[in-house]
């Protein structure tokens, strides 16, 4: 059982991954605009095959899930059908999370 204010610790498997990379450079991933109104891209340095992007709103439901590729280096997603509101955008490889972010889409 937790403690009322404890916090979790999580253990994060990481494949295909430098993690040194990752833990030296925060500015691996880049999401712009942010807030945004009918697209959003997202840019990363990280060699990332087999890796997803995926956007969920904040009731937890996936709303969006897109592979990734290396090759590429950048991804735009049109963004106009959602509603307005806060929603967190989460890149994973082999089921580990190697970034989030909020996304404002007004």
């Amino acid at each position: 059982m937790w403690a009322r204010n404890a916090i979790p610790r999580y253990r994060v498997r990481m494949n295909n991954i430098n993690k040194e990379e990752l833990i030296t450079n925060p500015t691996s991933f880049s999401l712009y605009p942010n807030p945004a109104v009918t697209a959003v891209t997202l840019s990363y340095s990280l060699e990332l095959e087999g890796a997803t992007l995926e956007i969920y709103d904040l009731t937890g439901r996936n709303i969006t899930k897109k592979a990734l590729s290396s090759a590429d280096k950048e991804v735009t997603l049109s963004i106009d059908s959602y509603p307005a509101g806060m929603y967190m955008l989460v890149v994973k490889q082999a089921d580990a999370m190697l970034w989030q972010h909020k996304l404002i889409i007004k």
